[in-house]
C-alpha cells in the first residue's frame, strides 16, 4: 500500500500547485483590466493565507511598487528575497522601492543582484544604468550607463531606448552621432512612447540626423500631444503643452495643404504592432 501513499503525496502537491497558478492568474487578470486595489487586496489575501509563498509576497511588493506605494511594497519584497533569494524580479523591484526612498546604495546593490542572476534583464539593466547616468549610489560614469541602456534598448526597452537616443544626440559617454539618436527615438516613438515622438519631431523640425520635413514634424508633435493627453500627471501636462506649442509655431511657416497632410498622416498613426 505504500505506493497509495506516495501517489497521494504526489496527487496532494499538484493540487497545491495548480491552486498558485490560478491565484496567480487571477491576479494578472485583475491588474489587466486595471483594477489595482483589487489586485492588491488579492495578493494580500494570498500572503496572509500561505505566508511562506515567495511568490505572493513578490507580486504583491511588485503591484504596490507600480500603484506607486512603494514604501508599503518593501516588506513584502524583503519577506520574497527571504524566503526565496534567486528571484531577479524581486531584487529588482527592491532596488526601485530603495532608488525612491533616496537609499541608491542599496538600490545599487539590489539591482546588480538582479542582473548577477538574470544577465540579459532590460528592466534591471534600465534601472542600474540610470543611477550611473545620474551619479546616484556609485559615481557618474556616462558611458556604463550607454553600455546598459543599449543592452536594455535592443531587447526592446522604451525607455532606455529614449535615453540611449539622449546620450547620442548629446555626445554623452558615447560619440555625437544625431543619426544614431534619430534611430532610437524612431524605434520608441514608433511603439508610441510620447518622448521619442516629441524628440523626433525636434529632430525632423530641425534637420538634425534626418533630412530636415516639416510635414514629419507637425505628425510627431501631433502624435505626442495626443499619446500624451490622457495622462494628467503634471510632467504629461507640460509635455503635452510643449508639443502643440512646438507644432503650432511650426505650423506658422507651413503651407496649408502640407498641414492638412501632416494632420491627416497623424490621424491615421497607429503604434507599430496593433
Amino acid at each position: 500500500m505504500a505506493y497509495v501513499a506516495v501517489w497521494t503525496v504526489v496527487f496532494t502537491a499538484m493540487q497545491v500547485e495548480s491552486g498558485s497558478e490560478v491565484a496567480l492568474a487571477r491576479g494578472v487578470s485583475l491588474l489587466s483590466h486595471g483594477r489595482t486595489a483589487d489586485t492588491i487586496a488579492h495578493y494580500r489575501r494570498l500572503t496572509q493565507e500561505d505566508p511562506e509563498r515567495a511568490v505572493y509576497q513578490n507580486e504583491l511588493g511588485y503591484v504596490l511598487l507600480r500603484a506607486g506605494r512603494a514604501p508599503e511594497a518593501l516588506e513584502p519584497l524583503q519577506r520574497a528575497a527571504a524566503l526565496d533569494p534567486d528571484v531577479a524580479q524581486t531584487h529588482n523591484s527592491l532596488g526601485a522601492v530603495h532608488v525612491q526612498a533616496g537609499r541608491f546604495e542599496d538600490g545599487v546593490a539590489a539591482l546588480r543582484r538582479a542582473l548577477a542572476l538574470q544577465p540579459d534583464y532590460p528592466e534591471a539593466q534600465f534601472n542600474l544604468a540610470q543611477l550611473h547616468d545620474r551619479g546616484r549610489g556609485v559615481p557618474a560614469d556616462p558611458a556604463e550607463a550607454a553600455r546598459l541602456y543599449g543592452a536594455a534598448a535592443e531587447q526592446g526597452h522604451l525607455g532606455a531606448q529614449v535615453n540611449l537616443g539622449r546620450l547620442y544626440r548629446a555626445g554623452r559617454g558615447v560619440e555625437r552621432d544625431d543619426a544614431e539618436a534619430v534611430r532610437w527615438y524612431r524605434r520608441a516613438a514608433e511603439r508610441g512612447q510620447p518622448i521619442a515622438q516629441f524628440n523626433l519631431a525636434q529632430m525632423y523640425a530641425a534637420g538634425d540626423g534626418v533630412e530636415q520635413d516639416d510635414v514629419a514634424a507637425y505628425l510627431w508633435y501631433s502624435v505626442a500631444a495626443a499619446r500624451l493627453a490622457a495622462d494628467r500627471r503634471d510632467a504629461s501636462v507640460a509635455a503635452r503643452t510643449r508639443a502643440v506649442d512646438a507644432r503650432d509655431a511650426l505650423a506658422r511657416r507651413m503651407r496649408p495643404e502640407d498641414v492638412a497632410e501632416a494632420e491627416r498622416q497623424a490621424r491615421a498613426w497607429t503604434p507599430a504592432g496593433h
